[in-house]
């Protein structure tokens, strides 16, 4: 029991935000310069939106970008916000990544780009198949111009060879009018008598990398051809 005439003072009710506060000292002190730079300018920030002259504090773009630039740099970005929600600057940081993709595909002048001299002078080749009612596979060997990606030869076959895919290539261009670059894959039916063919026109070719048909500009871009098409206009 309690003495008489002595009483016991309660808590005081800052207590336990004073508690709190050495506790997160503490922990600063563990914590790396860096991180605790990053955690001073963002509520020196925060501290002065309070201080401006306004009934109620608005963030400006420099602080929605400077928000945007710390939740990319900083994992910890979340603990010192107290303004604004998280997913306020998450939306800001969407934005600036739309706004930013939009400023940069904007066109640069009127009409189409002027295409450069080695993109006239490209041509590229390549095979697809289509599959046929009689259960047939047939090979349809396509050449297409770079320039505007016209296709300007084509030829189907069964059994396609060396030698035939350069016979094609001379009747695709003739009259000295072969291209200075062809671009192809490593399929092994551009043998010797192909590369001989091709050589005999003057046309460089440009092999592109193995495994990677993504570098062929018609294989990894002709999604656009549809094959049926040109079979019926082949039949």
């Amino acid at each position: 029991s309690a003495l008489p005439g002595l009483r016991l003072r309660r808590p005081c009710p800052s207590f336990p935000r004073m508690l709190s506060l050495i506790i997160q000292t503490v922990f600063s002190c563990l914590r790396s310069r860096q991180g605790l730079m990053l955690e001073n300018l963002a509520l020196r920030d925060q501290l002065s939106v309070l201080q401006r002259k306004s009934n109620k504090p608005r963030l400006k773009d420099w602080d929605r970008i400077l928000w945007t630039v710390l939740s990319c740099l900083w994992t910890d970005w979340r603990k010192p916000l107290v303004l604004v929600q998280p997913e306020t600057v998450i939306r800001w940081h969407r934005k600036g990544f739309r706004s930013y993709w939009k400023w940069k595909s904007r066109p640069k002048g009127l009409g189409r780009p002027k295409v450069a001299r080695e993109i006239r002078d490209l041509v590229s080749i390549d095979f697809f198949t289509v599959p046929t009612a009689t259960f047939r596979i047939l090979f349809v060997f396509l050449v297409l111009h770079n320039d505007r990606r016209r296709v300007i030869h084509f030829s189907v076959t069964e059994s396609p060879t060396a030698a035939g895919t350069g016979q094609q290539m001379i009747e695709a261009f003739p009259w000295d009018a072969a291209p200075r670059f062809l671009v192809r894959d490593r399929d092994g039916i551009y043998g010797d008598d192909f590369v001989r063919r091709v050589g005999s026109m003057g046309t460089e070719q440009v092999v592109i990398s193995a495994r990677s048909p993504w570098q062929n500009p018609l294989c990894g871009k002709a999604d656009w051809i549809n094959p049926n098409r040109y079979f019926r206009r082949a039949a």
